[in-house]
């Protein structure tokens, strides 16, 4: 840009956006002064008692209650129920998190609707990829109704009739958007609007007799080109569906109609610009103009609803945006002002970019007339393909001592190995890739995997292939021996050490199929070789003086070659903070079948649980990973894993001695291991870390670990006296995980093994939290 600006414009970077600042300054400066903030009305949901963003309140009918959407628990939009006069929070009534059998909410264009009795709400969620209506209790929160609408999959701006029996909703069908009705007792569905127009937000009239809904119909008749077109109101008799479109600031946004005590609309324009509240008069056919706010009147988007009027009429709440929150505001009508304004009055000049020069020809602008007069020739629209670029979204990896294989579940402990994940896509996430690469010190212990995701389409699929050494080994005295030293031969004490490699080679294809956002089923085939390398390192001491050593390649193992086929499912409901979930859960159940030179089945079984109890979190996870069959026990698994049971890894295996261990009882071919933490977000954020920082992001944690290594759940026994049977092992400390940049995540940690006679030991995970 630096170079750019110069080049092409004759200014400087600098230049530019001063002259830039200057000409928003001065355009808006001219249209603020007469706006105001809130002058009538007080503030009832805010930052205070609620959440930053308190969105798409409704008043119950008897005006106690009102019902809105916020973020209060920071990570998700959750539906609340809060005193309409006070503001006082009474409940959380509906949570995407934990509604089982929806995927997810409407939350964003959409709102609640009381039933007329103030007892009961229904809302939109979404249901294996379609959208339903639930009916819940008011007091309870408890799901009392689910509601499929036939031949209506996509559903919105629910609103309940005053006599109970019916919703009136938008459904679109084909992509056009129509109102429609839903008989509660029969079933019926009836359709009010007809034609290829949008129309959405229907609101009942006091007596039921009438729907007012907005729709673009006026403008797509006057011909604007389609980017342009406003929407109007429309009231539509639902015992005859006569329709009458109301011309009100034509080609402006007219949303969120209700109806009042006497049977006016009001509504909200941007007619200048700035979203704010009128009324229309419908016996005197006039608009009055009730606030004139800076911000306005307004949700997340123009389609969100943003007013609401109790049916008693006594009072309505809207929501405003200022100071970068969404708070919900109380007034009666009689308190807001009222002022004529000509109902073709329109002047949008608040919502449109100033123009530099007015000697500037603009292009955009006329071109878009141009084609609105004329159309656009067919010859003139050219299809470009999309084309992907990845760029890096994560990066990680994990380390540690251990001689476990197999399946990766949530990371990569790859044991006795140290490495980095990195993780690529494209902006549109159809891509996917992910490489691997872990070192321990020598060449031949370099590896890596690389692995390619397709999901475009509902089954993604992809490809992998990888090669990992994993080292194992053990020292001993050998005896004396002699060895030539300074050319001479010298009687010396030889110490050995074998270290054997295990080569693990795969290439394989697989594939996904999602249930729901949350969940999916996974199968794969691969090819894998084991290969094997042993090295012997013989060490020379004369005393304590170390003479030199010698390394011999021992005999090697014939490598096995298999088919690996399987297949799990997977379900993702967490909500993460910054370096581990916070809230909501997971897990992954799979199995692995393996033929060939070696045959046994893999089972892997890991559930995990978050509960969020401000300021803190609780974790926890259960897992199992047993191998089963012919040759279960050829390739053992170590217990003491750090991304498993902390506290119990290590260069040397020496000290488990000290322990009373014996290490056998830390192998096995099956692995039974439970992990809990208190978790803090410490540094962050300033509404989720007890440290406010924008940019160094922390978690400090309390963790206890616990788990076993066997061969067959007989060996399964509490009793630690007898090297002879496996041995549970416990362990207890605190760490801190540190997210460097987005990119990896690094967790040293103080771990205490419970064991007799046992030290605290530091490690250094590089891995997010379970």
């Amino acid at each position: 840009m630096d170079q750019a600006c110069p080049l092409v414009l004759g200014l400087s970077l600098d230049s530019l956006s001063t002259l830039w600042k200057g000409a928003l300054t001065d355009h808006y400066a001219a249209l603020l002064p007469v706006k105001t903030v809130v002058t009538a009305g007080k503030p009832i949901l805010t930052d205070k008692n609620a959440g930053e963003m308190n969105l798409a309140p409704v008043l119950s009918p008897d005006g106690r209650f009102v019902i809105f959407v916020s973020e209060k628990d920071l990570f998700s939009l959750d539906m609340y129920i809060a005193d309409a006069r006070s503001g006082k929070i009474l409940r959380k009534v509906a949570s995407a998190a934990r509604e089982g059998h929806v995927d997810d909410f409407q939350t964003i264009e959409s709102s609640a609707t009381w039933s007329p009795r103030s007892d009961r709400f229904a809302f939109v969620a979404t249901r294996k990829g379609r959208n339903v209506f639930l009916i819940k209790d008011a007091l309870s929160g408890r799901t009392e109704r689910t509601i499929e609408i036939p031949g209506v999959e996509a559903l919105n701006y629910p609103a309940w009739s005053p006599d109970g029996h019916t919703l009136a909703f938008a459904g679109m069908v084909e992509g056009e958007s129509d109102i429609y009705t839903y008989d509660l007792r029969s079933g019926e569905v009836r359709r009010l609007t007809t034609g290829p127009d949008s129309e959405i937000m229907p609101a009942w009239s006091a007596d039921g007799s009438e729907i007012a809904f907005v729709t673009d119909r006026l403008d797509a008749r006057r011909g604007q080109f389609p980017s342009l077109w406003g929407f109007n109101l429309a009231i539509v008799q639902v015992a005859s569906g006569e329709r009458t479109d109301l011309d009100l600031f034509p080609g402006a946004e007219n949303m969120n109609p209700q109806f009042n005590g006497q049977g006016d609309l009001l509504f909200l324009s941007n007619r200048d610009g700035f979203r704010n509240l009128y009324r229309y008069d419908r016996k005197a056919d006039e608009v009055h103009q009730m606030t004139d706010l800076t911000t306005g009147i307004s949700g997340i988007t123009q389609y969100s609803p943003a007013m609401t009027v109790s049916f008693k009429r006594d009072r309505l709440l809207f929501t405003q945006f200022s100071n970068g929150e969404y708070a919900v505001y109380m007034a009666a009508e009689e308190d807001l002002a009222s002022h004529p304004v000509d109902r073709y009055s329109v002047h949008p000049e608040g919502a449109l970019l100033p123009v530099a020069g007015r000697e500037v020809r603009e292009v955009v602008n006329a071109s878009m007339a141009e084609a609105d007069r004329t159309g656009i020739p067919p010859a003139d629209i050219k299809q470009v393909p999309y084309k992907s670029r990845f760029r890096l979204d994560y990066m990680g990896g994990s380390g540690g001592v251990g001689i476990g294989t197999g399946n990766n579940t949530f990371g990569t402990g790859t044991a006795m190995m140290g490495g980095m994940d990195m993780l690529f896509s494209d902006v549109l996430g159809n891509h996917v890739l992910f490489a691997t690469l872990l070192m321990n010190g020598e060449l031949s212990d370099i590896g890596g995997q690389v692995q390619y995701l397709n999901q475009k389409n509902p089954v993604g699929w992809g490809a992998r292939v990888m090669h990992i050494p994993f080292r194992s080994g053990f020292s001993y005295y050998a005896g004396m021996d002699t060895v030539e030293y300074g050319g001479q031969p010298v009687l010396a004490d030889r110490f050995d050490t074998e270290i054997q490699r295990t080569f693990w080679t795969q290439g394989g294809v697989f594939a996904q199929y999602p249930t729901s956002p949350w969940q999916r089923f996974e199968v794969s085939a691969n090819y894998i070789r084991i290969g094997f390398r042993r090295d012997l390192y013989k060490d020379y001491y004369a005393g304590n003086f170390y003479l030199g050593q010698q390394r011999d390649r021992l005999p090697g193992i014939p490598a096995l070659n298999m088919a690996n086929p399987g297949a799990a499912w997977v379900g993702d409901r967490s909500v993460w903070g910054m370096t581990s979930p916070l809230q909501g859960h997971r897990f992954r159940i799979g199995t692995e079948q393996y033929i060939g030179d070696l045959t046994y089945n893999e089972i892997l079984a890991d559930g995990r649980r978050y509960w969020r109890v401000r300021p803190v979190t609780l974790a926890g996870r259960l897992a199992y990973r047993g191998r089963h069959g012919r040759d279960k026990e050829r390739l053992p698994m170590y217990i003491g894993d750090p991304t498993l049971v902390r506290g119990y890894s290590g260069s040397s295996f020496d000290r488990f001695n000290t322990y009373g261990i014996n290490i056998d009882q830390l192998i096995g071919s099956s692995l039974l291991y439970a992990n809990a933490e208190i978790r803090l977000p410490f540094t962050g954020p300033g509404r989720l870390a007890l440290i406010s920082s924008g940019f160094l992001f922390t978690d400090l944690n309390l963790f206890a670990d616990a788990g076993i290594a066997f061969t067959e759940f007989g060996q399964l026994s509490w009793n630690t006296e007898t090297n002879l049977r496996p041995r549970p092992v416990f362990s207890a400390g605190a760490s801190l995980r540190i997210n460097l940049f987005g990119a990896l995540i690094l967790e040293p940690f103080y771990a205490w093994p419970l064991v007799k006679k046992s030290k605290p030991t530091f490690g250094l995970n590089f891995i997010p939290g379970f």
